[in-house]
């Protein structure tokens, strides 16, 4: 309240107070915010009603949200620093949340009242890239499963009622001739038909073999040499694939590790990738099968020069009956199936399936498979 000329010390001291202060005003703003968002994340995750459950480095459990203590009968004040692996009583999702492998999972979690879950488990970053621990979101799928049950059946039934008449069509179409000598014109239609039934004979196949896939039916999961199965398909294709413009060969790494899974479903695989770069990328040059070794996989790639596929449909190209709009695309021949039987193979032996596109420069169709391990 008086004038007061301040010296050095007194100044100095100023600065000082006035530092502090403003590191605290800045604490006191950086803590507001956390906080904030904090309770923001708090209320996401408390009024989901996808189950959350976050673990650290050590596999202890960091968070599980209501939605999450509800489906499997937890408690977050009990469970909270425990291992997962004495909390969850699912054991494909335990072993998702622990497995040492840090690329994304979806695995399929029945629980105790029938219902079925659908985990989406992630490995957590930080900045740096230092692994923090695993994340996993769990989404309800009973109703869809259901669905997916009675269209299975359905499906199934529709196509082993469908042999019968078309076998007797086959047979009596290829008999025409036997009755009589054929116009040129009845030659034609005659072919138009036999084409038509071949195609839907196909179709009822690769029906069957989904429904088979599905129900895990005849799948043998065996020490297998990817090399030799890409040699063989290499080998079966040569001359289809030179007749459609294509040049075939395979490029295996040395030292290949064996894979785990059926012997005859991945052949199927691989030869369903080529049998489809023959047909849509005729002309292209160079088609090439590849094999390498990942991490804790065996990764075959079939890479063509084609026209690619739109990035919009890439997500979809695996769906059961989906095939990509394009001009021309519809003359040529195709169930809409052979993607989806690579997808539910590559799912059934625990592996990866999908496709890496560019417009006007090619594709490249993936199938992963875990490496083989005496333990499973």
């Amino acid at each position: 309240r008086q004038t007061h000329i301040f010296d050095q010390t007194e100044l100095g001291f100023l600065r000082t107070l006035s530092s502090q202060a403003s590191v605290l005003v800045e604490n006191a703003r950086l803590y507001a915010t956390a906080e904030g968002g904090r309770r923001r994340l708090a209320a996401v995750l408390t009024s989901t009603s996808d189950a959350v459950i976050v673990t650290d480095q050590g596999h202890h459990v960091l968070l599980v949200n209501p939605a999450m203590e509800r489906y499997f009968d937890l408690s977050a004040a009990t469970v909270i620093g425990q291992p997962v692996r004495s909390v969850i009583s699912s054991l494909p999702l335990a072993d998702a949340l622990t497995t040492a492998s840090e690329r994304t999972s979806n695995v399929e979690v029945p629980i105790a009242d029938g219902r079925v879950l659908v985990a989406s488990v992630s490995t957590i970053y930080s900045n740096d890239g230092t692994v923090l621990g695993r994340v996993a979101v769990l989404h309800d799928i009973t109703y869809l499963k259901e669905v997916d049950e009675m269209k299975s059946e359905f499906v199934a039934t529709v196509s082993h009622d469908l042999r019968s008449p078309l076998t007797f069509m086959l047979g009596y179409a290829t008999m025409l001739p036997m009755v009589g000598e054929l116009e040129p014109k009845q030659e034609e239609y005659v072919g138009k038909i036999l084409g038509g039934i071949e195609q839907m004979s196909v179709l009822v196949e690769d029906l069957l073999d989904l429904g088979r896939l599905d129900a895990g039916i005849d799948l043998t999961l065996i020490r297998l040499r990817m090399e030799e199965i890409i040699e063989s398909v290499v080998d079966e294709y040569r001359q289809p694939a030179a007749v459609a413009g294509l040049t075939l060969v395979s490029e295996i790494a040395g030292n290949l590790p064996p894979v785990r899974g059926d012997a005859a479903l991945t052949r199927q695989a691989v030869a369903n990738y080529v049998n489809n770069a023959i047909k849509y990328a005729p002309g292209s040059g160079r088609l090439v099968v590849r094999a390498v070794a990942g991490k804790d996989e065996v990764v075959v790639g079939v890479i063509d020069r084609g026209p690619g596929v739109p990035q919009r449909d890439l997500v979809r190209l695996f769906e059961k009956f989906y095939r990509v709009e394009r001009p021309g695309i519809d003359r040529i021949r195709g169930s809409g199936l052979g993607l989806a039987l690579v997808k539910s193979i590559a799912d059934r032996q625990d592996g990866r399936a999908w496709c890496e596109s560019e417009l006007g420069k090619g594709s490249s169709f993936f199938l992963a498979l875990p490496v083989y391990s005496k333990t499973g």
